[in-house]
């Protein structure tokens, strides 16, 4: 699903897909972390803070995704 430019950021499907990045990118910050593979590690950190940030604009609950976050930090590899 596309969004347009115009989407209003308290639109739950824009907080939905929001979520969905925030998941797709953790798991490659996870993958690029297990390979040891330090700069992309760093760049798919801040492509992740930066998914938050815009979580936290839209107004969304965020204790939620912030605990799928930690999970996901602590969560090994398989």
């Amino acid at each position: 699903m596309a969004l347009d430019q115009n989407t209003d950021r308290q639109d739950p499907e824009f907080v939905k897909e929001l979520a969905a990045l925030a998941r797709l990118v953790t798991f490659a910050r996870q993958t690029a972390q297990s390979l040891d593979i330090a700069f992309p590690t760093y760049c798919l950190d801040l492509a992740l803070g930066s998914v938050f940030e815009e979580i936290v604009k839209s107004g969304a609950d965020v204790s939620q995704v912030m605990a799928s976050k930690e999970k996901a930090d602590r969560a090994e590899l398989h």
